[in-house]
């Protein structure tokens, strides 16, 4: 992103009032983030107003994101309109990734780890070469969200290291922090592209759509 910016620093522009053009400096403000290992949709304002009303249409859930994700486990037969909903924490262990994954009956009032709601709506599955490519719609937006939901449902996404080590494991209770701690301390960070992208974004009646994603 930041080569993005760094390019898009000068535009050329058109002036009615004469025959050439000149060049104009636009000050690009980025207004949303991706993982580094995640592709897809940013979306960059040309003045720190434009941003910030950006970043209020998010406060408000006005800012629609779809996402598609490349995963394992084929055992697992995901449908249209399927609900994933799950409870996911903050920082965990010392660590400020990976995140652990609840499940919504979990006694998470007890725990020392904070918790937030975590939803998403499965749009559509299409199966790809012994995997499974879904586009997802975020209904929350939290950090590694899909890629925590999705490995503690036992389907990581593609080439995800962190979070290969904690692939079926939904935490329950308190008794689960010892065998969580190892969990995430074992789990290994990359810089390598995971089969994730943010593949669609509306706002302000406009959709935006990204371009065909690595593995296709």
């Amino acid at each position: 992103m930041a080569a993005a910016i760094a390019a898009s620093r000068k535009r050329r522009v058109s002036d009615d009032s004469c025959a050439s053009n000149q060049s104009k400096d636009i000050e690009l403000v980025p207004c949303n983030r991706l993982d580094v290992q995640t592709s897809g949709l940013v979306v960059l304002a040309e003045n720190k107003d434009a941003a910030r009303r950006f970043q209020q249409l998010l406060l408000d859930g006005k800012v629609y994101k779809r996402y598609r994700a490349l995963v394992s486990g084929t055992s697992t037969n995901f449908h249209v309109d399927e609900k994933l909903h799950h409870k996911i924490s903050d920082s965990v262990f010392g660590r400020p990734v990976p995140r652990l994954i609840a499940s919504i009956d979990s006694d998470t009032d007890a725990s020392v780890h904070k918790w937030r709601d975590a939803r998403a709506t499965i749009l559509a599955v299409q199966p790809r070469k012994g995997l499974q490519e879904l586009e997802i719609e975020l209904d929350t937006g939290r950090t590694h969200q899909l890629r925590a939901q999705l490995a503690a449902i036992g389907c990581p996404v593609l080439d995800d290291a962190l979070y290969k080590e904690l692939s079926g494991f939904i935490w329950k209770g308190n008794f689960d922090d010892d065998h969580a701690a190892k969990l995430v301390h074992n789990a290994k960070t990359s810089d390598a592209p995971i089969g994730l992208q943010c593949c669609q974004l509306n706002f302000d009646h406009k959709v935006s759509f990204a371009a065909q994603p690595w593995w296709r």
